[in-house]
C-alpha cells in the first residue's frame, strides 16, 4: 500500500518552515510542479485523478505563494517563476482540468504581479509548449499526436524561463517559434475553433 501523499497545505508549511530554519532570505523561487491526465472527462478520468491534479497544479502553488511571497515583499526583493503553459491560452479537450489549471496559473501569476508592482518583487509566468520530459508518459498521453510530435529541449525551456525571471518579465513563451506562433494565431480564432485545434493534438488514438 502506497503511503498517502502530503496535502498541499502541509507540504507548503514544511517548505516554509525549512526555509525559515535555514536563516537565509529566499531570493527566487520556481513554482513548477505539475501533472496531467488524459481522456474523455466524463468517461475516462476518475474524479480523484482530476482532484489530485488540481491539488498539485493549483492548490499547492497558491499555498506556496501565500507562504513565501510575504517575506519577499517585506524585504522589498524577490523573484517568482510560475510555470503555466501555452495550453493556458485555449480550451484543452481530453485534458480539460490540466489546461484549465494552467489558465488559472497564467491569470494568477499576472494578477499577483500587478499587485506587487511597487514592492520590488516580480512574478513571471513561464509558458512552455510540448517539452521532451516524462510528462506525456505520466499523464497517459503516449497515444496522442502531441506526444508523438517533435518537442522542445527542456534545457532550452529552462534557459528561457531563467532569463525571463532574472529580467523581471511578466511572461515568456518558451521554446520553439512554433509555440509563439500558436499563441499569436490562437488569439485570432474563436474559442470553439481553438478547442478543435487543441483536441486534434490531445485526443487519445483509442477514441478514434
Amino acid at each position: 500500500m502506497r503511503a498517502p501523499r502530503p496535502a498541499p497545505a502541509a507540504l507548503s508549511r514544511r517548505i516554509a518552515d525549512e526555509l525559515a530554519a535555514a536563516g537565509r532570505p529566499l531570493d527566487a523561487v520556481a513554482l513548477n510542479a505539475g501533472i496531467g491526465v488524459n481522456g474523455d472527462f466524463t468517461r475516462d478520468i476518475p474524479l480523484e485523478d482530476d482532484l489530485r491534479l488540481i491539488a498539485v497544479n493549483v492548490t499547492a502553488v497558491v499555498h506556496l505563494a501565500k507562504r513565501l511571497l510575504p517575506a519577499m515583499v517585506e524585504r522589498g526583493a524577490g523573484r517568482v517563476l510560475i510555470t503555466s503553459s501555452v495550453a493556458a491560452t485555449m480550451p484543452g479537450p481530453y485534458y480539460a482540468t490540466y489546461a484549465a489549471s494552467k489558465a488559472f496559473l497564467q491569470s494568477f501569476a499576472q494578477a499577483v504581479r500587478f499587485e506587487l508592482k511597487d514592492t520590488g518583487v516580480s512574478v513571471t509566468a513561464l509558458q512552455p509548449g510540448p517539452t521532451d520530459t516524462e510528462f506525456f508518459d505520466r499523464a497517459g498521453m503516449d497515444d496522442t499526436k502531441v506526444a508523438e510530435a517533435k518537442k522542445d529541449d527542456p534545457a532550452e525551456v529552462a534557459k528561457d524561463g531563467f532569463e525571463a525571471l532574472m529580467a523581471g518579465k511578466d511572461h515568456v513563451i518558451a521554446g520553439s517559434v512554433k509555440n509563439k506562433a500558436q499563441v499569436a494565431g490562437g488569439k485570432l480564432l474563436p474559442e470553439t475553433a481553438r478547442a478543435g485545434l487543441h483536441a486534434a493534438q490531445t485526443k487519445p488514438d483509442k477514441d478514434d
